[in-house]
C-alpha cells in the first residue's frame, strides 16, 4: 500500500514568453511540486492580475506534463503589467488526491505595451544657410526603437542634390541623420518614410510612419561684386571720394 500525505504546492509561475508584450495573450508556465490530477487544474482556479490599462478577457489552461501546465490569459488590450496568481482556495490535487495546500503569486509578470512608437521631431542639427557638404539632423522617437536605418529616411530636395544617408544612434530613442554629398542652391529636408519601414519599440510596435522634418536653405555659390560706382562728380577737388560698392548677395566681413 502506498501512502502519501503530503500535499502538493505550486513551485513556480513563470512568464512562458517575452517581455515586454504586445500580443493579443500571453501564457505563463506553472510549476507544481508533484504530478497532479489534469481533471482539477482549471482556468477558473487562476487569477489575471493586471495594472496600468491592461485587460483580458479569458484564460485557458493546456497540460504540458504531469507537474507542469501553460495558463494562457486572453483578450490582453492596453498598457501596464500582467501578472498571473493561484487562487488560495482552488481545490487543486495531487495524484492521489491530496488538496494543494495554498494559493500563489506569480513570480514573474509582462510588461504589456501596446502603443506603437511615434516619431516626435525631426530637427536641424546645422545652421541655416549653410554651404556644408553634409546637414545633420536629430531624430526623435516618442520611446526607444529599434530597427532604424537609412532607407528609413528621405532627402527632399529643392535645386540641390546629395549622395547618401547615414544613421548613427544617440540613445534608444534619439539618432542623427545625416545627408551627406550636399550640392547646389535651394533646399534640403529630411522625411520618415511612410508604413513598413521596420522600426518598432522593445514590445514589437511598429511606427506608423510618414513625418516631415525641418528644412535646410543650402547655397553654395559665393557672391560677386555687382558693381563699384563713383558716387560724386569727376573732376572734383573734394578732399575725399564715395564708391557704391554693389554685392550679388548679401554679405558679410566688408
Amino acid at each position: 500500500v502506498v501512502v502519501e500525505a503530503i500535499l502538493p504546492t505550486t513551485s513556480s509561475i513563470n512568464i512562458a514568453g517575452t517581455s515586454p508584450s504586445s500580443g493579443s495573450s500571453d501564457a505563463f508556465t506553472v510549476t507544481y511540486s508533484e504530478a497532479m490530477n489534469p481533471a482539477t487544474v482549471l482556468a477558473s482556479n487562476f487569477t489575471a492580475t493586471t495594472s496600468g490599462t491592461v485587460a483580458d478577457t479569458g484564460i485557458t489552461v493546456s497540460e504540458v506534463d504531469a507537474s507542469h501546465y501553460t495558463v494562457t490569459v486572453t483578450g490582453v488590450t492596453g498598457d501596464g503589467t500582467l501578472g498571473l496568481n493561484l487562487n488560495s482556495s482552488s481545490g487543486e490535487q495531487d495524484s492521489y488526491g491530496n488538496t494543494i495546500a495554498s494559493g500563489h503569486t506569480g513570480d514573474q509578470s509582462y510588461t504589456i505595451d501596446h502603443t506603437a512608437p511615434t516619431m516626435v521631431s525631426i530637427n536641424r542639427t546645422g545652421t541655416t544657410p549653410n554651404n556644408a557638404s553634409s546637414d545633420s539632423y536629430t531624430v526623435t522617437f516618442s520611446e526607444s526603437v529599434t530597427g532604424v536605418d537609412n532607407t528609413d529616411f528621405t532627402a527632399v530636395t529643392s535645386g540641390t542634390a546629395d549622395t547618401s544617408i547615414t544613421v548613427t544612434p544617440l540613445t534608444g530613442s534619439t539618432y542623427t541623420v545625416t545627408i551627406n554629398g550636399v550640392t547646389g542652391d535651394g533646399t534640403i529636408g529630411l522625411n520618415l518614410k511612410g508604413s513598413s519601414t521596420g522600426i518598432a519599440d522593445t514590445a514589437g510596435n511598429a511606427i506608423s510612419g510618414g513625418f516631415t522634418g525641418q528644412v535646410y536653405t543650402v547655397d553654395h555659390t559665393p557672391p560677386t561684386i555687382s558693381s563699384i560706382t563713383a558716387l560724386g562728380a569727376s573732376p572734383n577737388n573734394a578732399n575725399s571720394d564715395q564708391y557704391q560698392v554693389v554685392f550679388s548677395e548679401s554679405v558679410t566681413g566688408v
